[in-house]
C-alpha cells in the first residue's frame, strides 16, 4: 500500500520490543492491518497524491461545473466574480450624464374664486365745512325784529332750532322785554326732535332756572353741552311768574323755515306747548299747537 503520509505509517513497527500491546486480546499484526485500513478509507476521502479527490488550498483545480455565490453588482473587492456577476456588469453600463431640462408643461386651469375678504375699516370722516359759527356769539330760533312774548306761567314753549354740524355751547341766555316788570324765574333746556312726528320727546339736558328782576336785560347760565348736527327744541318756562312777564321770543309764525300740522293746515305757528309744568324738566307729555312763544339763545363755546 502506498499513502501519501510518511512512510512510517506504511511500515508500522513497534519502537520498542518489548511492546504491551502483545498482551492484549488483539495480536500485533491485526491491529496494524487495521491501521492500514483506516488511512486507505482517509486516502479514498482526500484522494492521493496522484488522483485527489478534494481542491488543495494552493493552485486549486477544480472538475465539473463548479459554482460560487454572485456578488451584488458594482462590488469591487478579491471575492470571485462569477459568470452572472460579469454579464451583469458587461450590460450595466456607467451611469450617463444627466438629460437636459424637459419644456415647461402648459397652464394649468383658473383655480375657483376665494372667499370674499373682510370688511375693511371705515376711513376717518372728512372736514366738514364752516357754516360761519363764531365762538362767543349767541345763536337762536328765527324770530321777527323786537318780537315780544308774554311767558304764561308754568307753560313751557318749545320753539325748534337746528345745527348743520356738531357744536359745544358754553352759556345758555334769555332776554326781558321794555315793558317787563317784576321778579320771575324762568328755567331753560333743550330737548330732542322726534322725528316720526315732528315733536319734541325727550331732554337733551336741563340748565335749570335763572332769575329775572328787570327790563331789557339778557340773563344767562352757564352750560358746557355738545350738540350733534340735526333738530332739537329749546324749552322756555316761567315757573316763578313776575308781574308783566314780557320777553324776546317768536311770533308770526317765523320759527325755522317750517311749521308741523295736524291736519292740512292749522293755526300752529312752529311751537309746541305744554302746561301745567314745574320743577325740572322730563320728556313732553301733551303738546298744543302755538303761534307764538318766548324762547332762548345759546352760545357757541
Amino acid at each position: 500500500m502506498t499513502t501519501a503520509f510518511p512512510g512510517a505509517i506504511d511500515n508500522f513497527t513497534n519502537p520498542i520490543a518489548a511492546d504491551p500491546l502483545d498482551s492484549v486480546t488483539v495480536p500485533h499484526a491485526t491491529q496494524h492491518a487495521d491501521i492500514n485500513d483506516a488511512v486507505e478509507a482517509i486516502e479514498t476521502a482526500i484522494g492521493t497524491t496522484a488522483v485527489p479527490v478534494l481542491a488543495r488550498l494552493a493552485g486549486p483545480q477544480f472538475t465539473g461545473v463548479p459554482t460560487a455565490p454572485t456578488a451584488a453588482p458594482l462590488t469591487n473587492t478579491t471575492q470571485i466574480a462569477t459568470t452572472a456577476f460579469v454579464i451583469s456588469a458587461a450590460n450595466t453600463g456607467p451611469q450617463g450624464s444627466q438629460g437636459s431640462q424637459g419644456s415647461t408643461g402648459s397652464q394649468g386651469a383658473t383655480g375657483s374664486q376665494g372667499a370674499t375678504g373682510s370688511q375693511g375699516s371705515q376711513g376717518a370722516q372728512g372736514a366738514q365745512p364752516s357754516f360761519g359759527f363764531t365762538s362767543g356769539l349767541y345763536y337762536s330760533p328765527l324770530r321777527a325784529a323786537g318780537a315780544t312774548s308774554p311767558g304764561t306761567f308754568q307753560r313751557t314753549f318749545y320753539v325748534p332750532i337746528s345745527f348743520p354740524k356738531t357744536l359745544t355751547f358754553d352759556r345758555i341766555a334769555i332776554t326781558t322785554f321794555s315793558t317787563y316788570s317784576g321778579t320771575g324765574a324762568v328755567r331753560l333746556g333743550l330737548y330732542n326732535n322726534d322725528t316720526s312726528n315732528g315733536k319734541p320727546t325727550t331732554v337733551v339736558f336741563d340748565a335749570g332756572t335763572v332769575a329775572t328782576t328787570a327790563a331789557s336785560t339778557t340773563y344767562e347760565i352757564t352750560i358746557s353741552q355738545t350738540v350733534t348736527a340735526g333738530t332739537y327744541w329749546v324749552a322756555f318756562c316761567v315757573q316763578t311768574a313776575p308781574t308783566t312777564s314780557n320777553f324776546f321770543g317768536l311770533n308770526n309764525q317765523l320759527g325755522t323755515g317750517y311749521t308741523v300740522h295736524s291736519v292740512g293746515m292749522d293755526s300752529n305757528g312752529g311751537i309746541w306747548r305744554e302746561d301745567g309744568v314745574s320743577g325740572a324738566f322730563a320728556t313732553a307729555g301733551t303738546l298744543t299747537t302755538g303761534q307764538s312763544g318766548c324762547t332762548a339763545s345759546m352760545r357757541l363755546a
